[in-house]
């Protein structure tokens, strides 16, 4: 029996696919490619957000910079680090998780200049991956990363990474799928059961045909196929 939460055309299997797709990048176009312009959707208000590369040997814990204007008309700036990780915290991605949280606190705690003139640290510090990441995990292991987690710190992976695309890129999103998904969403509004209503001589064309039981009985001898619905 296939599970309807896999089936084509469902969240689910859009999710799996846009998913697959965007791991299969390197990092550099991951970051370039969907992080940016995620982040310059995201924080943009009545004042379009200005996002920079900022990745590189000095980039101190800090891929992107997200420079936007915040309710109180301030200049703010989000940051994040962009990893093509699969890491969690058994002991094998200990070091590389270490390493992380050490990256981490550097872009949480280190002030960038703005074209202003004034230096700025950041009011939110993001970690985003297309691989599933066990936070929790992270949390007993690292006792820095658990008091990160509580200055507006966001881990951003998986699934949750495809939802802010579906939401705030959904133009991206669309490519991602392909062009036979979109024709098959445009033309599922198209097919309706009007036809066989109408051959049936059914008044009512709104009927759903899994209402309608149909009793069709082949035989052959002493041999008969009987009772399929429809």
């Amino acid at each position: 029996m296939t599970d309807s939460n896999n089936s084509a055309g469902t969240p689910a299997a859009r999710a799996d696919l846009i998913l697959s797709q965007i791991q299969s990048l390197n990092e550099r176009d991951l970051t370039q490619d969907i992080i940016m312009p995620l982040m310059a959707r995201m924080y943009s208000r009545e004042t379009a957000a200005q996002v920079e590369y900022f990745g590189g040997p000095n980039e101190r814990g800090k891929d992107v910079l997200c420079w936007y204007t915040n309710e109180l008309d301030e200049t703010a700036l989000a940051v994040a680090q962009v990893k093509l990780s699969k890491a969690s915290a058994k002991a094998r991605d200990t070091e590389s998780l270490s390493e992380l949280v050490t990256q981490l606190s550097q872009a949480n705690e280190e002030p960038v200049k703005h074209k202003d003139g004034f230096q700025y640290r950041p009011t939110s510090v993001l970690f985003i991956t297309p691989f599933e990441i066990d936070s929790r995990a992270l949390e007993t292991r690292f006792r820095r990363f658990k008091s990160l987690r509580t200055r507006n710190r966001r881990i951003i992976d998986g699934r949750k990474l495809v939802n802010l695309i579906e939401k705030h890129l959904p133009e991206l999103a669309a490519q991602y799928l392909g062009v036979e998904h979109h024709a098959a969403e445009v033309t599922q509004s198209y097919l309706t059961n009007e036809v066989l209503l109408a051959a049936l001589n059914q008044q009512d064309r709104a009927r759903d045909i899994r209402h309608i039981y149909t009793d069709i009985d082949f035989s052959l001898g002493k041999h008969t196929t009987r009772l399929l619905r429809a």
